[in-house]
């Protein structure tokens, strides 16, 4: 799917992506130049029709200086070396393998990166063609805006209601739970967090937050207690500044 050109030129896309490269510190995050030696673009993991450019979850986006953004898109592929990030079971064969010359209805998507060929989402013929090692990449702002963007995606959310009344849907993290409740203002979240050895969870303060999107809300969550949880002092810090420029892009 591809968005009109003239979207690129709306403010709200300029506002958008400033926040994007702020996120990431201004830096490509393939090869680390920044604005003094290259040319900044924000990147497009996925594209949804239902969706503005600018109404994205900030996790679904990268930083990519104009180089490594061509890399990403081009269509003459790398023929070895690729790495498997992550495997999806569609339930059917609705699904598409992108390699170039195939084409085929897939049920399982294979999502693959190469350094010199982006991501590629491909089936399960194609994905031992193209790669050596079935391994995950772990490392840094890539693999941890990944990890956040496949929760606001692919989670299981329940209904519920709390003793007073409140209604709200929950989703489960690592035996930790996520709370979102509507609001006259937007969403509010609330964050139960399990510790070690202990049996009952811990309620922590609901946070309102200003948006009318509950995606954007989602996101804010799992960033929130991601952030609690990691023992990680860089992965941390990368929660942080991800949550301040998410929260900022919801005003």
């Amino acid at each position: 799917m591809h968005h009109k050109r003239k979207a690129y030129y709306n403010n709200k896309w300029f506002d958008f992506a400033k926040k994007v490269k702020e996120r990431d510190g201004y830096k490509c995050l393939h090869c680390e130049r920044g604005t003094d030696t290259a040319v900044l673009q924000v990147h497009h993991e996925v594209y949804r029709s239902d969706l503005q450019l600018w109404e994205y979850p900030l996790s679904d986006c990268l930083t990519l200086c104009r180089g490594c953004h061509a890399e990403t898109h081009k269509k003459i592929l790398p023929r070895s070396n690729w790495i498997l990030l992550q495997i999806d079971d569609l339930g059917s064969d609705d699904g598409i393998c992108e390699k170039v010359g195939c084409g085929s209805n897939i049920r399982y998507e294979h999502l693959i990166y190469h350094p010199e060929g982006g991501y590629l989402t491909v089936g399960s013929t194609c994905v031992e063609y193209l790669t050596e090692e079935f391994q995950i990449i772990s490392k840094d702002r890539i693999s941890l805006l990944k990890k956040v963007s496949d929760f606001v995606s692919n989670s299981h959310w329940e209904e519920g209601q709390t003793q007073k009344g409140h209604f709200f849907v929950a989703s489960k993290f690592n035996h930790n739970e996520i709370r979102i409740y509507e609001s006259k203002y937007g969403f509010a979240y609330q964050i139960a967090q399990k510790h070690k050895g202990e049996k009952k969870l811990e309620f922590h303060k609901t946070k309102q937050v200003y948006c009318r999107r509950v995606e954007q809300v989602k996101e804010l969550s799992i960033v929130h207690l991601r952030a609690l949880l990691s023992n990680d002092e860089k992965e941390r810090e990368i929660l942080r500044d991800f949550y301040k420029i998410a929260l900022k892009s919801m005003n």
